[in-house]
């Protein structure tokens, strides 16, 4: 095949990400495509580092005005993990249903933290003093806090709730679906969570190299999706917010 081939047009591949997806053609496939990957990439912890190891670069994601707070071991980026980016990988996280439910709960059910911060750490921070919140002394007296990857994994999985295919289903279980009780206010929450993931994707913006296959029978070129990345300890994350979380 001719290396300087113009405008070529990448597909999504199928189970491995070096093999050719049956085409289903049409805009909702390539949008089904698109979320995948996504979502993929978004709950990386979840995935195998059986894979080869290969050596990456990484900086902070904080400001260096938060990391003294910050236990030094959760900034670490010390997981080898290569993303599965298969198309039809069958994560726990993905669909409907109790199962999955439960997976995503378990990812984002951290409560409100009680995080000592100091006066100068606050300014820091930008906190406004005048506006925060404490916790009364018998809960610690520590500001009240939460952390920004929980929020955006709840984003995720509202994005994974209001998708075309899974609305009908949250919608009708409103009644412990707390997201779909006011559908008038839905709109605004999900094109909030679409902005909040928008926003981090672009400040984190991920150089990783994507190599793209030739594939026998096949006249274009497959991108392997399933690139190695060093990750921080999501798990190790959130058991120390959860040592700080007021029950």
């Amino acid at each position: 095949m001719a290396s300087n081939r113009k405008d070529i047009k990448y597909r999504a591949v199928e189970n491995d990400s070096t093999q050719p997806a049956k085409h289903r053609g049409g805009l909702g496939f390539k949008i089904v495509s698109h979320l995948t990957f996504f979502l993929l990439g978004i709950v990386t912890y979840h995935f195998s580092n059986t894979a080869t190891c290969l050596p990456t670069r990484s900086a902070p994601l904080l400001s260096p005005n938060l990391i003294s707070i910050i236990p030094d071991a959760l900034l670490e980026h010390n997981k080898i993990v290569r993303i599965n980016g298969s198309l039809a990988f069958p994560s726990i996280y993905r669909g409907r249903g109790p199962e999955v439910d439960q997976a995503w709960l378990d990812l984002v059910q951290v409560g409100l933290l009680n995080l000592h911060v100091s006066t100068e750490q606050a300014l820091k921070m930008g906190i406004d003093q005048n506006k925060i919140v404490r916790w009364p002394p018998a809960s610690g007296g520590g500001y009240l806090l939460s952390l920004e990857t929980f929020h955006q994994l709840h984003c995720v999985n509202l994005l994974r709730k209001t998708s075309y295919w899974n609305f009908d289903y949250y919608h009708a279980r409103a009644e412990v679906e707390q997201d779909f009780q006011h559908l008038d206010q839905l709109p605004t929450h999900v094109d909030h969570c679409l902005e909040m993931v928008r926003q981090h994707l672009m400040c984190t913006a991920d150089p990783t190299l994507i190599s793209h296959h030739d594939v026998p029978e096949h006249e274009l070129p497959w991108p392997d999706y399933s690139t190695v990345h060093h990750c921080r300890d999501f798990e190790r994350i959130q058991a120390w917010a959860r040592s700080i979380e007021i029950k």
